[in-house]
């Protein structure tokens, strides 16, 4: 594999997408060509492709689905689906091909959680608002009920989310939420203190985790013995809260923790967001992918500026982007190896910037803004 833009881990299995919008798949799978999309694979020590996808920039894995974002702002699932986990309407499986998520556009991220007895799925909209759909069994759907559900139903109570994290194992699952000022929210499973807000009780709606602030990325883990949740702050420092049987929470115990607690011994030095993907049009004889990062010390709100790391390629796949979407930075080809930088999104102000890239070459371009979020 190269020329990788995003990966993702479910159940016994990897994801690769390349740069080219296909994706890829590898490991093993107890149910008959679930996990490549493709028909009697039902292993893989390589990597595959999955069949009927293209124009991919994210995916995600669950314990038996897999869930795919095209630059288009649609979402494409495959695999089980015996509690709706695919959003297609249905409990049909779709082990050979991906179907199309109902009711979704502008997707901007997705997340897929676990559960041997029904997975779960998660995805934010270009305007801060969250759907779910599949297992619900605690309220992991965060919807003000414990329903099962095989299309998208919008997350109650939640606005400006930047990012989403879905963990558990079997049923027992949770959900995550950073929104754009650092500030996390958690529903669903919480015997172990998974939400972070200092009691065990379930939640079938987002509450607040306590005393967290400057977030910039979340995680969700999942077990059959209780799950445990992860996040950065802006600071580099970690945060960790839940189940701690092994030692997970990395504070030095194995104390389960209702709110968060530092990871010992760690900072990782972020000063930036967790990158998103950005969609890539591409001329017949060159194209470029890079990731939108927040420099500014006080996150997506104030005046900063965004850096996009960039590296120029050769490919002989054909694209051209029919219109920019809401969420995405655009790059338009100019000439050979020129290109100019757009923001797109609501709420920017944003000037132009010419960049020059030859076949091979990486280079980072900072671009100021003037960030404010319109819902």
């Amino acid at each position: 594999l190269s020329d990788v833009i995003a990966v993702a881990a479910g159940e016994r299995r990897s994801l690769a997408v390349k740069s080219d919008g296909r994706v890829w798949a590898w490991g093993g799978s107890e149910y008959y060509g679930f996990l490549f999309g493709t028909a009697g694979l039902t292993d893989s020590k390589t990597p595959v492709q999955v069949r009927r996808l293209s124009g991919i920039i994210a995916v995600a894995g669950g314990t038996w689905h897999s869930l795919a974002m095209k630059s288009d702002g649609t979402v494409w699932a495959w695999g089980t689906n015996d509690n709706g986990e695919l959003g297609d309407g249905t409990t049909t499986d779709s082990d050979y091909t991906p179907v199309q998520v109902s009711s979704l556009s502008g997707v901007i991220a997705v997340a897929a959680g676990g559960g041997y007895d029904g997975s779960h799925s998660l995805a934010v909209k270009s305007d801060g608002r969250v759907w779910a759909w599949g297992t619900n069994r605690y309220g992991q759907l965060g919807d003000g009920t414990t329903t099962n559900r095989s299309t998208p139903v919008q997350v109650s109570s939640l606005s400006s989310i930047i990012a989403v994290a879905a963990g558990g194992s079997h049923e027992y699952s949770h959900s995550l939420a950073v929104n754009s000022y650092g500030t996390v929210w958690a529903w669903g499973y919480n015997r172990n203190g998974e939400l972070g807000d200092g009691t065990t009780t379930d939640s079938d709606t987002p509450v607040k985790v306590s005393s967290l602030s400057g977030i910039i990325a979340v995680a969700a883990g999942g077990s059959y013995h209780g799950s445990h949740s992860l996040a950065v702050k802006s600071d580099g420092t970690v945060w960790a809260w839940g189940n701690n049987e092994y030692g997970q929470l990395g504070d030095g115990t194995t104390t389960k923790r209702k709110t968060p607690v530092q990871v010992s011994d760690l900072n990782l030095g972020v000063t930036t967001t967790t990158p998103t993907p950005v969609p890539s049009p591409t001329s017949s004889s060159s194209n470029i992918f890079g990731f939108v990062y927040d420099s500014s010390e006080v996150g997506l709100s104030g005046i900063g500026s965004v850096t996009i790391r960039m590296k120029g390629l050769h490919t002989g796949y054909s694209k051209t982007m029919s219109s920019a979407k809401d969420g995405y930075f655009e790059f338009t080809d100019l000439d050979a190896d020129t290109y100019i930088l757009t923001a797109k999104e609501s709420g920017y102000k944003q000037g132009k910037r010419t960049v020059k890239l030859r076949e091979g070459e990486t280079r980072e371009v900072k671009l100021k803004i003037k960030y404010k979020w319109q819902f």
